[in-house]
């Protein structure tokens, strides 16, 4: 796991991959094109696909040409979108576009096509001057299939570069994220009954990181059996998405029998990273929509209503994460026998660090205070109850932000409606009081 995400993050690793393929290809097309006689190559493909060596050149040639102007353009848009996050959204998004697999392996059939056609070109030369070949039209073939791709292309770069579906992206990357890797984190709530026996600071061997950088992922699972068989319990001193340093204690351990504890292997299954990754890293997907947000109420550009969509997405994550009892770090081998504990963070601590910054940054602007409350709203609604008190609770907190004595009656009059609506849902109708 710790091979292939870091793998993963690697711009280059597809289109590596599609140029061998390429030279295999154009290998396999050269010696098909030795081995068959003319009359077999008459017999399978139609007269007008066959080609003579001069002709072929020129083709090939061409095509060379046409496939690395479409390189050429292809890398220049991908520049534009970079410096379009970097210089409007954030530079946290960058990574999202890059990993993105269409364009990876559209950078990737461009690749393998440019090599293709020039390794061809140079099979050709001991090709005798009078035979007719074939490989010219896999080569056209494979020049149109690059056309399509192009084209492809370039509507994924006018769609990704609109912010709305930059914003939809990331919500939809870190919803999946969370279906795909939160469950394998969420252990057992309920901690084994002699846990106060259990651990003893003088008990606890710590184990330092022998990196410095982001904790990206942690194999949960690995841990568990890994611990089963030392007859050990880890404690995970660091969470997901935290920066540790080289030196740092990173994990602490107790042995129940005489059997070594090998802490390397434990340290070769959590995987540190240059930035954090939406992997297992909840937080730092909620982190990105708040840049985009912060970007959005900045006085440069003063687009609240995106700042607005951003805060629509987040109250969407956080009602999917409402759902999930996510206070169980408690995980337990086969034998029943308590084996890792995680740091996980409380459902109130991913409302506080969704919202705490554009409260700060965007209190003078009534319409992004109105969407905060009415994603609070939102998660009110389609949450589990026992969250409704810290949604009120925070309700509170982001109203105590607001500078009452600069707004108007109306201005008044509409938050208290959001607020008034908010206070039934939660149950705190009694508690709600009208901003004056």
């Amino acid at each position: 796991m710790k091979f292939w995400i870091g793998l993963r993050q690697k711009f280059w690793f597809l289109p590596i991959l599609f140029s061998l393929l390429a030279l295999l290809a154009a290998y396999l097309t050269v010696e098909l094109d030795r081995i068959l006689t003319l009359e077999q190559k008459r017999m399978w493909f139609f007269q007008a696909l066959l080609t003579d060596i001069d002709l072929a050149k020129i083709i090939l040639s061409s095509l060379a040409v046409a496939i690395f102007t479409m390189i050429t353009i292809t890398f220049s848009s991908i520049m534009v979108v970079l410096t379009t996050y970097t210089a409007q959204y954030s530079p946290r998004t960058l990574q999202n576009f890059i990993s993105n697999r269409i364009t990876q392996r559209v950078l990737g059939v461009f690749v393998a096509g440019f090599i293709y056609t020039l390794f061809i070109l140079l099979f050709l030369n001991r090709t005798q001057a009078k035979v007719l070949l074939i490989t010219p039209t896999f080569a056209v073939n494979i020049a149109i299939a690059c056309l399509a791709f192009f084209v492809y292309f370039i509507h994924h770069v006018a769609s990704w570069i609109q912010v709305n579906n930059l914003i939809s992206q990331l919500t939809e990357r870190t919803l999946h994220s969370m279906a795909s890797h939160f469950d394998t984190v969420l252990g057992e709530e309920s901690p084994p009954e002699n846990m106060d026996l259990l651990f003893h600071k003088t008990d606890l061997q710590p184990v330092t990181a022998q990196d410095s950088g982001y904790i990206q992922y942690i194999d949960v699972a690995g841990m568990i059996r890994t611990a089963a068989r030392d007859d050990a319990v880890i404690l995970m001193e660091k969470s997901v998405g935290d920066f540790v340093t080289k030196g740092a204690k990173i994990f602490s351990y107790r042995r129940f029998s005489e059997r070594e504890v090998k802490a390397q292997e434990f340290l070769d299954l959590i995987v540190l990273g240059n930035e954090r990754t939406a992997v297992q890293d909840i937080e730092f997907g909620l982190h990105q929509l708040v840049e985009i947000a912060l970007r959005a109420v900045s006085p440069g550009i003063n687009d609240p209503h995106t700042a607005v969509n951003c805060i629509n997405r987040i109250g969407t994550i956080l009602t999917t994460l409402s759902r999930y009892s996510i206070n169980r770090p408690y995980h337990y081998g086969r034998d029943r026998q308590l084996r890792l504990i995680l740091r996980l963070q409380s459902f109130s601590y991913y409302v506080y660090k969704s919202f705490y910054q554009i409260r700060h940054y965007a209190s003078g602007d009534l319409t992004v205070m109105e969407g905060i409350i009415t994603a609070l709203q939102m998660i009110a609604e389609a949450g589990p109850p026992h969250n409704k008190e810290t949604i009120w609770d925070f309700s509170r907190y982001i109203t105590e932000g607001i500078n009452t004595s600069d707004l108007m009656d109306w201005d008044k009059y509409y938050l208290n409606q959001r607020l008034r609506h908010l206070a039934v849902t939660t149950g705190f109708e009694t508690a709600y009081r009208p901003l004056k």
